[in-house]
């Protein structure tokens, strides 16, 4: 099992905003959405991932959860589901623990204070099992209730980006809910879009895309306004609308900028050293103000 290395420091006496108060990991009616975008296949959807019911494991109850993906394929023009991913956790005191079919590994802490660190949860291939070390820790409001939260560094490893957020009860802001399988195996999982259970429901979703909505290659590529077309596309791109634009900002799935450039109406921009994936848009005027935004995907 993975230990947390060094070992916890935490302050005696705290009590943290809403502790105690309810089941702080996969309560009841706990649901996930998050963003897929498989571009080297040609899917682009979400994943729909529910708190299954409960379950005992050498007398320990704990949490069966199941993941579904539902995108549509660019290169067939169809849509299709399948199951991704199931597990089962558990959680003692603000550890979350994972079923590997012979034990209990580490999945997170919400616990843990800056310095602090665990490895992904295995069994992974590479020699040194990458580890997420904890950045910064803190408290915010989301959907009415106060969660923990943990800024951690997922190493060099990561296929994403080099830090993301932990949110108690909704997991990794920009990864699956189970790591390894955006930072290790790349299966496509960008983001989480929204998290709801029977206490509370926190949406994500940027630029309008709703929970459970997957765009096709005529509705990414029909925007009214200025927009990025070919949408998907493989290098060169255009502005599409009649508003003038006169600067273009992509941003990446973490919310980095890719580009940032001077842009003339008509005329090629050239993507094609970008990776393939999902990237938000900024278009903005002469006046420096965004005009449109939106989603280009890069296949």
């Amino acid at each position: 099992m993975n230990k947390l290395f060094p070992s916890l420091a935490l302050i005696a006496g705290t009590v943290w905003p809403g502790a105690g108060s309810s089941q702080m990991w996969c309560p009841p009616g706990a649901e996930w959405h998050h963003h897929y975008s498989e571009l080297h296949v040609g899917d682009v959807g979400y994943t729909h991932t529910v708190y299954a019911g409960d379950t005992v494991i050498n007398g320990s109850t704990a949490q069966r959860i199941h993941g579904t993906a539902h995108v549509y394929s660019i290169q067939s023009q169809s849509y299709h589901s399948f199951g991704f991913h199931s597990m089962i956790t558990r959680e003692t005191n603000g550890l979350v623990e994972v079923w590997d079919g012979s034990s209990f590994d580490t999945l997170f802490h919400f616990n843990a204070v800056p310095g602090d660190g665990w490895h992904l949860p295995g069994p992974i291939t590479p020699p040194v099992t990458p580890r997420m070390i904890v950045l910064d820790t803190g408290h915010v409001e989301l959907g009415g209730e106060w969660l923990r939260y943990l800024v951690l560094d997922m190493g060099t490893f990561s296929v994403l980006t080099s830090t993301d957020t932990l949110y108690e009860k909704l997991g990794l802001r920009f990864g699956y809910i189970h790591p390894g399988l955006s930072y290790i195996a790349d299966a496509g999982i960008e983001e989480l879009r929204c998290y709801k259970d029977d206490q509370m429901e926190v949406i994500l979703a940027a630029d309008g895309v709703v929970c459970d909505q997957i765009l096709n290659a005529a509705e990414m590529g029909a925007q009214a306004g200025p927009h990025l077309v070919p949408n998907p596309g493989t290098g060169a791109v255009s502005i599409g609308g009649d508003a003038a634009v006169r600067h273009l900002d992509l941003f990446d799935g973490a919310g980095r900028v890719a580009v940032s450039m001077a842009v003339r109406g008509g005329a090629a921009i050239d993507l094609g050293h970008l990776a393939p994936g999902a990237y938000t848009y900024r278009l903005r005027g002469p006046d420096g103000q965004a005009v449109a935004q939106g989603r280009w995907v890069k296949h």
